[in-house]
């Protein structure tokens, strides 16, 4: 059995780094908004707030291509404290989010 190769202009498309247009448009493409908990982040947020997280999400998935794997903690649940009053004296009166986007299919 013979395997085909992949060589020329078709090798070089799959091998390139993702352009800033492309990394945008599968944000814009992508259908999926649900979230795994009353905190997460989907993509409606991701879209809303683009052109302010545009660059790690470029950064991240530019070290995607260059490494073949995800960084380590990719997976992970980053969590942050809003505010709930202007002056805030104690951990009471923050409340903590997950800063996780994902899809249940």
């Amino acid at each position: 059995m013979e395997f085909l190769t992949i060589i020329g202009s078709n090798n070089e498309s799959l091998t390139y780094r993702f352009s800033k247009v492309e990394i945008r448009e599968v944000v814009w493409d992508y259908e999926c908004n649900n979230c795994l908990g009353l905190d997460d982040f989907n993509f409606n947020f991701i879209r809303k707030f683009y052109d302010i997280i545009r660059v790690e999400i470029c950064r991240v998935v530019n070290c995607f291509h260059s490494r073949g794997r995800w960084s380590r903690g990719t997976n992970a649940l980053f969590t942050s404290l809003l505010l709930k009053v202007e002056i805030p004296q104690g951990l009471q009166e923050y409340k903590p989010i997950s800063l996780m986007g994902a899809c249940t299919r």
